[in-house]
């Protein structure tokens, strides 16, 4: 018989035969499930071509399977449920962490929420939210934020739902914040005692439970990151803030006319609501102090 564990996250009662350390533990009643069950399907229609890496295949909007070196590693399907391969080789915090990125970023797309690349801190009640991908510090800044006594909200993956009355929120996901070694030894006393996300990647899952924002939150701020000579903030014209959105959002090249019609009014009705800036900053650790007031003073001063 097998053994299920329930969790919360992104907004979801999640249920799963495989155990989640970095989840916060939940009632036991779900919105999807992660299991292995049927997992024989995994192989269907598999492609006898080498893939090395991460890839995908994209069966239907609502039908991925994902793949390691062209083996089959788990499958999305319609929103609700995650069927992982128990006997793939890979190690299981590698598999857990792209459970938690690709296979949750999609499967929250087949449920019609707008997912971005981004990372968000709790600012006075609001969201405030750093857009980039990876090398571009929004990790970074959220993780220095949360050590200046911010809530964390979420790291690469952000949930955005609307409420009744159109306001945009940000869906808490869960208390890890994903670092490179530079980072990490910048930023704690004992680096050591941080896990690798997988032992090849100098990439650390770093806990931030005691500082987590376990509420959804109306949107204050969305900076969009830019490495530059120097540290700036201006507001992006609305047709600007759009394309930044459009650019930012996840796995978007896996969906067809619709999906992609729906994250464009998704995308425009944040751009109403929202204020985006592109925050142009340094590329240094040693200035990110001072880029943090600098953000500080800019969410603190707008209405």
């Amino acid at each position: 018989m097998t053994n299920f564990y329930y969790y919360n996250a992104f907004g979801l009662k999640i249920k799963s035969s495989i155990i989640f350390p970095e989840l916060i533990s939940g009632q036991c009643n779900s919105d999807i499930i992660i299991h292995s069950e049927g997992y024989e399907s995994l192989h269907h229609k598999l492609s006898k071509t080498k893939k090395k890496g991460f890839s995908e295949i994209f069966y239907s909007s609502n039908d991925v399977l994902y793949l390691i070196d062209n083996e089959p590693l788990f499958r999305v399907i319609s929103g609700k449920e995650i069927i992982v391969n128990p006997i793939v080789n890979i190690d299981m915090s590698f598999l857990r962490h792209l459970i938690l990125g690709p296979g949750i970023g999609t499967l929250l797309l087949q449920k019609g929420h707008l997912v971005l690349h981004a990372s968000a801190v709790n600012v006075e009640g609001r969201g405030v939210v750093f857009l980039g991908w990876g090398g571009d510090g929004k990790s970074t800044i959220a993780a220095a934020m949360n050590n200046r006594g911010y809530q964390f909200i979420t790291d690469d993956v952000l949930t955005i739902k609307f409420s009744k009355d159109n306001e945009p929120v940000a869906v808490p996901s869960f208390p890890r914040v994903k670092l490179w070694d530079d980072v990490i030894k910048y930023m704690t006393d004992q680096p050591e005692l941080i896990r690798k996300i997988h032992p090849e990647i100098e990439k650390y899952s770093l806990k931030v439970d005691d500082r987590f924002s376990l509420e959804s939150l109306p949107l204050k701020m969305i900076y969009v990151l830019e490495n530059s000579q120097n540290t700036t903030i201006t507001v992006l014209k609305p047709q600007d803030a759009l394309m930044e959105l459009i650019k930012s959002s996840y796995a978007l090249n896996l969906f067809g006319e619709t999906g992609k019609s729906r994250n464009l009014f998704q995308c425009a009705n944040l751009v109403k609501n929202v204020p985006v800036k592109l925050l142009k900053k340094r590329q240094s650790l040693k200035e990110l102090e001072d880029l943090i007031r600098i953000v500080e003073e800019d969410v603190l001063i707008s209405n």
